[in-house]
Order: structure tokens, then C-alpha cells, then sequence
């Protein structure tokens, strides 16, 4: 029987055990405040005695997928026998993203690495004169030290293709553009700036100097060192992060009227009406999220991983139905006026402001998307793009 340690903060909190049979045993310590849950979906009071047949979906919110977690098997699984999700926890459980970190049974907490590895990688792409080859590199030495759900367009899932390298590295996340999908890090900047306009809370990004990674600033971390919870909805629904296309928006709503005391539809509202006018096709339950001081008070998590797919792949569809027997398909400008009514419970003369700021939002950042261009003429998704706005400034 293998364990890790489970920390909220810098405190231990849990244990994770794989027992012999494959099954996975979790227990809190003694005497553990309601604070101290691991997961919203975890409260420290319920009975953990029936064991887990996968790791809980509450601990694969950091997750690595796609490149990342390709680059790690093949630095370090032959050296550490890295067998399965669970050895995988155990080697980037101490850099994932929200308030919880998992080590090995009786390691101790370290934050040094990844501090020394921030300036690193800041330095890096503040400069010109970086290569994509240097990133790499970076990316090749950091790779066993981070987790974090890689951003992997839906259509490239079952595909030897891959979405940019998406890491942590201390209050930045990284997200390095890959040879299948050029250009993704410069739209990715413009759909988030997009956003920003349009009055929704949104990630703060910053391109790199040679526009083929993205800076983007953690919601998750505090100015006093320490860090709020994050969950996203796969985890919230109980579900597996490979479960990310398994449900609906309107279910997604449910779980954050279900955990939230304000659950802000308004803003989910305009989350759904930006991913529609900007073509977001990897709009999944992972790109959702809650972040948190408190458990007893978790809040809708502003906008992140907001990317115009059709850019790559001309046909793409939503990631998610707005409901469940609703057609995968783009919705309509009525079709958003019916989710809002009934899932998000807004009026028509509540909606239509937000529409409007939609359209406006993606005109008034149009000036921005023709400098990149200017700047970046190589990058032929920047066109693309441009045609995306020019349309969504018009009509839904």
C-alpha cells in the first residue's frame, strides 16, 4: 500500500492511499475543521470508509493532460516507474493549482523550485529574442515539477495532435503555443481581452515578446503567499477530468446554484454568450470553475482558457449542449434568450444589455487583433480570427 499526504494551505489535512487491490482509500486526519475540506464535494464530516475505484475527481483538478503529461512520462517514467494516475500525484502534486498539494507519504512542503523557475520563465519570454526551442527546454526541466489540466482543443482529444503546453510556474501560468496550433497564444490574448470588455471577470494575460506563449496571472493566488481553493465543474459534478464533455451548460448552472449562495447566472450568462460569439468550441466543464477562501463561500471563478477554436478547426461545435436535449450545435441569438430565461432565471431586458456589451466588446477589440496582425503576419489564425470578429460584431 502506497500513501500521500494531502495539505490545504501548509497544513495536512487528508491521506490518499492506493491499496493493494488498485482501489484507493481516503481519510481525514482527526479533528479536521469544516475549513479544512479538501473539495466543496469532500466536507470533512461525511464517512470515507467505502473505498474509491478511481482517484477522486476532486484530486484531478491539476491534473497534467496532453503534452505536459506526455513530456513527463518520457523524462521520468522509466527512472520512477510511473505507473498510473496515482504516481503521477505523488511526483506534481506540490505545484497544482488551487489551496490543496499532495506529496509523497512524510515529504516536506518546498516552494523554492518553483520560485527560482518563475523568474526563469519571466525572463524568458520578456524577450525578444527567445526561441521557441529555449521554452522547450525550460518546459523539458520544469515538466516533473508542475500540475496543471493542459488546454486541449476538443477536436484534437483522440487525435496525435496537441494544444499549447499549459503550466504553473509561482503566481503565472504559461501557456506555450505547439507546431500543430501556431498563433493559439495571440488568440487566446485577444478572446481574454475580448472578454474583458465585455464586463466579465477575466484572467489578466500578457503575450510574450515573440507572441508564441501567454503570461497568465492565477486567480488563485493571494498577494500574502497564500492560496484560494479551485474547483472546476468536472470535479464539482464528480465526475473525471476524461468526463469533461459529459454534461450540459444547464447542468452546469445547477452545480453552481447547488454550492454558491450568489451564483452570479448573469455573469455565467455572459461566460456562454462570449463563447458563442467568439466560436470557443473547448468550452468543457474544466474551463469552468469556483475558487474560494472558505468553503462555505465559494464564487464563480472569472473567465480563463477563452480560445476561438474554429481558427483551427473550421467546423468546430460547442463543447457542451446548453442543454441536455439540446442540439451540439451554435446557438441562436433565441436560443440564448431560452437559456437565460429558464436555467439562468434573467429577463429579456436583463439579456439584451449583455448582448449588446457582447457585440460591442468584440468590435472595440477588433483595433487590437489588426496591430497583432501588423505584428505577426505569419500567423495565418490571426485572419481567421479577424473574420470571427467582424461577423460577431454584426450579429450573434
Amino acid at each position: 500500500m502506497d500513501g500521500l499526504d494531502i495539505y490545504v494551505q501548509d497544513t495536512q489535512v487528508a491521506r490518499l492511499d492506493r491499496l493493494d487491490n488498485g482501489e484507493y482509500a481516503f481519510s481525514y486526519m482527526p479533528d479536521k475543521r469544516p475549513r479544512d475540506a479538501v473539495s466543496l464535494t469532500m466536507p470533512v464530516n461525511e464517512d470515507y470508509s467505502d473505498p474509491f475505484m478511481i482517484i477522486p475527481p476532486a484530486l484531478q483538478v491539476g491534473f497534467p493532460e496532453g503534452a505536459l503529461l506526455e513530456a513527463i512520462y518520457r523524462i521520468a517514467g522509466k527512472t520512477l516507474k510511473i505507473d498510473d494516475d496515482f504516481d503521477i500525484l505523488a511526483l506534481v502534486g506540490q505545484n497544482m493549482v488551487g489551496r490543496v498539494r499532495i506529496l509523497p507519504q512524510g515529504e516536506s512542503l518546498s516552494t523554492a523550485s518553483a520560485v527560482s523557475a518563475s523568474h526563469a520563465v519571466s525572463k524568458l519570454l520578456r524577450d525578444p529574442s527567445t526561441t521557441t526551442v529555449l521554452l522547450e527546454q525550460l518546459i523539458e526541466q520544469l515538466a516533473i515539477h508542475v500540475g496543471l489540466s493542459g488546454i486541449l482543443p476538443k477536436a484534437f482529444a483522440t487525435a496525435p495532435l496537441h494544444g499549447p503546453l499549459s503550466f504553473p510556474v509561482g503566481d503565472t501560468i504559461v501557456k506555450l503555443e505547439t507546431s500543430e496550433f501556431p498563433g493559439i497564444a495571440i488568440v487566446e490574448h485577444l478572446c481574454l481581452l475580448a472578454c474583458h470588455a465585455a464586463g466579465i471577470p477575466t484572467v489578466d494575460s500578457e503575450l510574450a515578446a515573440n507572441g508564441r506563449a501567454l503570461l497568465v496571472k492565477r486567480f488563485d493566488c493571494e498577494k500574502e503567499g497564500q492560496r484560494l481553493g479551485f474547483e472546476d465543474f468536472c470535479a464539482l459534478s464528480g465526475l473525471p477530468r476524461t468526463a469533461k464533455y459529459a454534461s450540459s451548460m444547464a447542468s452546469l448552472a445547477g452545480v453552481l446554484k447547488m454550492y454558491c449562495q450568489e451564483p452570479a447566472l448573469d455573469t455565467l450568462f455572459a461566460m456562454v454568450v462570449m463563447n458563442t460569439v467568439l466560436r470557443n468550441g473547448d468550452a468543457h466543464l474544466k474551463n469552468f470553475g469556483l475558487v474560494y477562501d472558505d468553503p462555505a463561500d465559494p464564487r464563480l471563478a472569472p473567465a480563463y482558457d477563452v480560445v476561438s477554436t474554429v481558427v483551427r478547426i473550421r467546423d468546430d461545435r460547442p463543447a457542451l449542449p446548453l442543454s441536455q436535449n439540446a442540439p451540439l450545435s451554435w446557438p441562436t441569438t433565441e436560443d440564448l434568450l431560452v437559456f437565460g430565461e429558464t436555467t439562468c432565471h434573467l429577463s429579456r431586458q436583463d439579456m439584451v444589455p449583455i448582448l449588446n456589451r457582447c457585440q460591442d466588446a468584440v468590435r472595440n477589440t477588433r483595433p487590437v487583433l489588426e496591430r497583432m496582425r501588423c505584428q505577426f503576419p505569419h500567423v495565418l489564425a490571426l485572419e481567421r480570427l479577424d473574420h470571427i470578429f467582424s461577423r460577431a460584431g454584426t450579429a450573434l
